[in-house]
């Protein structure tokens, strides 16, 4: 969460939140964005990913940060000669 620009739901003055992000930034530190792959696999990417699939009902998930990595990997990984791929134009 950005607290730092436009202040649209007063989030920055929320204590709570406040105090979470400090916390936050102790426990992580602070970097630039970017792909697991070329900063780390953190717990929270892992307990995410496990809270997605329990939702979604699936036994394991993947997040991606962009969409470019899906094009570029997991379909490459996941699909072979003969699949059918299935995809919404997005929007």
């Amino acid at each position: 969460m950005n607290l730092g620009s436009l202040n649209f739901y007063n989030f920055n003055t929320n204590e709570s939140l406040k105090e979470q992000a400090i916390q936050t930034l102790r426990a992580y530190g602070i970097g630039p964005c970017g792909p697991r792959g070329f900063y780390g696999t953190q717990d929270v990417h892992m307990k995410t990913e496990d809270d997605v699939a329990a939702f979604l009902g699936t036994t394991a998930c993947i997040i991606y940060s962009q969409a470019f990595s899906t094009i570029s990997s997991v379909i490459p990984a996941f699909s072979k000669r003969g699949d059918i791929i299935v995809a919404d134009k997005g929007g």
